[in-house]
């Protein structure tokens, strides 16, 4: 469930971090929990408010916030090796997005395939599927960065998720899963493609700091 009342598909490792969330809350029954973030999934045990809600009945005090971070002893940052890491980020946002590409290419062929009459049609299908399979076993290697990726695909991959569950029987054949396959590949590959050019943005607002770092 979300906190508006409606659902959010989550990602297995934050649905762990909203289990962990409520099984300390559960331990601390004298303490008011507040969730602010005005979207998301339900964390019960909760009090679900507007961050200016939250603002208004507990932030009363002023926070002396310049003369804080003022007092807090930070190193310089290692602008290259940061620029780097990004670099390197970059490289692989484009390698999970032509892995998408072609998961489509495939999937629309195989779409293809399913709608053939005979065991011509058939057999193709298994040969694609096969295909398939050895791209998803390439993305499921680079977890942590499709991990990212699902995050800008939710509103993708919620409507499919609940489409597949809703469908009628019927609607199930092969041609259809072929082609929501097409729809979640396409996801994939734009997400990856918008992260890149976010990694471009951050890279090309500060190249002087990476004293000349090229990616």
């Amino acid at each position: 469930p979300a906190v508006d009342g409606g659902e959010v598909l989550t990602p297995r490792n934050l649905y762990n971090f909203l289990r962990w969330f409520e099984a300390a809350i559960r331990q601390m029954p004298g303490i008011t929990f507040v969730d602010a973030t005005e979207g998301g999934a339900l964390i019960a045990g909760t009090q679900v408010m507007t961050l200016r809600a939250a603002l208004d009945a507990y932030c009363r005090e002023p926070v002396p916030v310049a003369e804080t971070l003022a007092r807090v002893e930070r190193p310089d940052p290692d602008w290259a090796g940061f620029i780097r890491e990004l670099g390197r980020l970059k490289r692989e946002f484009g390698r999970v997005a032509r892995l998408a590409r072609e998961g489509e290419r495939l999937s629309r062929r195989l779409q293809e395939a399913a709608s053939a009459p005979g065991a011509a049609g058939a057999g193709r299908a298994g040969e694609l599927l096969a295909r398939l399979d050895a791209i998803d076993r390439r993305l499921l290697r680079r977890r942590e960065t499709v991990s990212m990726v699902e995050q800008v695909c939710q509103a993708i991959l919620f409507p499919l998720v609940r489409g597949v569950e809703l469908a009628e029987e019927e609607k199930l054949t092969p041609a259809w899963m072929a082609e929501q396959c097409q729809t979640l590949y396409k996801a994939v590959a734009v997400a990856a493609g918008q992260i890149q050019d976010l990694v471009d943005q951050v890279v090309d607002r500060a190249p002087a700091l990476a004293g000349g770092v090229q990616l």
